[in-house]
């Protein structure tokens, strides 16, 4: 019997390799955890959350658009997300993407498609940069309310590995 490895089921994908393609790896928990505590204060307190617009998933001309990563634009966004190292596909694959992309229509889980080391290049340049956008990125989401502290905590652990990853990838 398999043993359920957290570390290794939310690490965003870099246990894998460059341009590889296969079940996705991001990890929701952090954003749900947040959205609960918001849903948990509200009941307690009466304090409604701010209505955010950018929260709404893009559906001008009544169809779902896609970013450069081809990640839906609007919703709740993840450093993760905003910050890849991959492209992270669920629930509808977009249109005109990739073979890989088609790995979003799997019930459940979706795919992913680690970005190639040309991609991570053009992307950051260095792993330092890297590496700061996605700090930058947490304390964004921190701010929003969309990251609590201990989700911040696990994301700049794992970060390390991230870094590592990319660095590995592109060569700095």
């Amino acid at each position: 019997m398999d043993t359920y490895d957290r570390d290794e089921g939310v690490a965003w994908g870099y246990q894998n390799k460059p341009g590889d393609c296969g079940l996705n790896n991001y990890e929701p928990g952090y954003e749900y955890s947040a959205a609960l505590v918001t849903l948990d204060d509200w009941v307690r307190t009466g304090n409604a959350p701010p209505i955010d617009p950018s929260t709404r998933a893009d559906r001008t001309g009544g169809t779902l658009h896609y970013d450069d990563m081809s990640n839906l634009v609007g919703g709740i966004r993840s450093p993760i997300i905003d910050i890849p190292i991959a492209k992270y596909y669920a629930g509808q694959a977009p249109t005109g993407g990739s073979p890989c992309s088609q790995t979003g229509a799997l019930p459940l889980v979706g795919g992913n498609e680690m970005l190639t080391a040309a991609e991570l290049t053009a992307k950051y340049g260095t792993s330092q940069k890297y590496a700061d956008e996605f700090e930058q990125q947490i304390e964004v989401a921190l701010d929003r309310g969309w990251l609590l502290p201990e989700g911040a905590a696990d994301m700049r652990h794992r970060l390390r590995e991230a870094t590592a990853y990319v660095a590995a990838a592109i060569g700095s």
